[in-house]
């Protein structure tokens, strides 16, 4: 509510400037009026607009005001382009007329200054009549005061130009958000230097997006001010130049982290890969191997649960001799039998009672089949 009331107050006082009328020159009833209304101001081409309204009163006048009893003239200031001319009995049209402004330049955007005077004297027929000055402006981007000078019969008017309330109000909120933006890169930039971070790319790409809006928001400003205007030197330029060296530290500095990062992760892969001196896979068959033989004289076929088959089907005071899919298996007999208790695979397994240890090549037949 605060800022609502202080925004319409201002907005109400700004507005009570832009129509408020400045008065200059005879107040009588046979006289020549001019509305001067100012429609633009061009500060880069350092001069004003001014719409001029003719209007002669009393017996200088013939149709309401609409035309002049005889030909009129207005003489201007030596800062107006040239002189208004009307002719007799013809009906008076507004004019466009454009006033040179002195002082001031534009690069001292948005507190650039400029003067001027305007000065009109009127001729009918020849003679010098009384003239009046009502002088207002229309632009909103630019405040102008107004101060009277002059004799009864001459109106004219003393000009300062300024940059309005709203204008200036906005320039130095755009000033104030370009620095915010540039320390908030900053601290964002010194947060990820500092903990060592890595290439960030979502903290990448809100610097680089800051770095570029910042040039739109830049262009914003009322009355496109050009390059190099107090606005940037205060501002624009710096914060730019922060968000853009902030950018690049953040690229050089997390590039460099991680490189090193990656560097220290490739030997712990190594010694992770090879610490048992032992392929994955040769680890794992090693315990199949391991599995798959006995222990002592229990035989190396009895962990398949063929055991007990095995030794009721066994010859007496011998060992069976067997081979299972082409693989030999052997269970031991009796002490000083043929059997020699081999495992798999190996020589003793299965052989003739002629010849222990010998390897048989042949087929044995279960003998319950």
């Amino acid at each position: 509510m605060v800022a609502v009331s202080v925004g319409s107050w201002l907005q109400f006082s700004e507005r009570q400037t832009l129509d408020t009328v400045h008065a200059a020159g005879s107040g009588t009833g046979d006289r020549v009026d001019v509305e001067a209304t100012v429609q633009r101001v061009d500060a880069s081409a350092r001069e004003l607009v001014l719409r001029v309204r003719v209007t002669p009163r009393g017996a200088l006048g013939e149709e309401d005001g609409t035309a002049p009893v005889a030909d009129l003239v207005l003489q201007t200031s030596t800062a107006t382009v040239g002189d208004l001319a009307f002719k007799a009995h013809e009906r008076l049209a507004t004019r466009d007329t454009k006033v040179a402004l002195t002082g001031g330049s534009i690069s001292d955007y948005p507190f650039d200054a400029y003067e001027t005077d305007i000065e009109f004297r009127a001729l009918l027929g020849g003679e010098p009549v009384p003239v009046r000055v009502l002088f207002s402006n229309n632009d909103a981007l630019f405040s102008i005061s107004a101060t009277p000078v002059g004799s009864p019969r001459e109106a004219a008017l003393e000009l300062g130009v300024s940059r309005s309330g709203s204008l200036l109000v906005f320039a130095l909120f755009m000033m104030v958000v370009m620095w915010a933006l540039a320390a908030s890169v900053l601290i964002g930039a010194w947060y990820l230097t500092t903990r060592g971070e890595g290439l960030t790319w979502p903290a990448l790409a809100w610097m680089a997006a800051t770095l570029f809006a910042l040039s739109a928001f830049r262009n914003t400003a009322p009355g496109t001010p050009p390059i190099g205007c107090v606005l940037d030197w205060f501002a624009f330029l710096w914060a730019e130049t922060i968000i853009a060296l902030c950018l690049i530290t953040v690229v050089i500095i997390g590039a460099r982290n991680a490189l090193r990062a990656e560097g220290a992760r490739r030997p712990r892969a190594v010694q992770g890969g090879g610490g048992s001196g032992r392929d994955p896979v040769r680890r794992r068959s090693g315990v199949l191997r391991r599995r798959t033989r006995g222990g002592g004289a229990q035989g190396r076929a009895g962990g398949i649960g063929i055991r007990a088959a095995l030794s009721r089907a066994a010859p007496r005071g011998g060992a069976p001799r067997f081979r299972l899919g082409g693989v030999g298996l052997g269970v031991p007999g009796p002490a000083g039998s043929g059997g020699s208790g081999g495992g798999v695979g190996e020589p003793g397994d299965v052989g003739d009672p002629a010849s222990p240890g010998a390897r048989s090549t042949r087929r044995e037949r279960f003998p319950w089949s």
